[in-house]
């Protein structure tokens, strides 16, 4: 799961659309990865969040 976590996110509007396009390449590496995991992306950055 891909979490978009910009102040923003949840309006419909276009910076939330920018932050899924900036980090779209890095969402498409995530699918490689073993599930489960959880990034939190905003604009400018993404990271992955650990799982207990």
């Amino acid at each position: 799961m891909v979490a978009l976590t910009a102040a923003d996110a949840g309006a419909a509007s276009s910076p939330n659309s920018r932050g899924v396009m900036t980090r779209w390449r890095n969402i498409e590496r995530s699918l490689a990865e073993p599930s489960p995991f959880i990034y939190a992306a905003t604009p400018t950055t993404m990271r992955k969040i650990s799982l207990p």
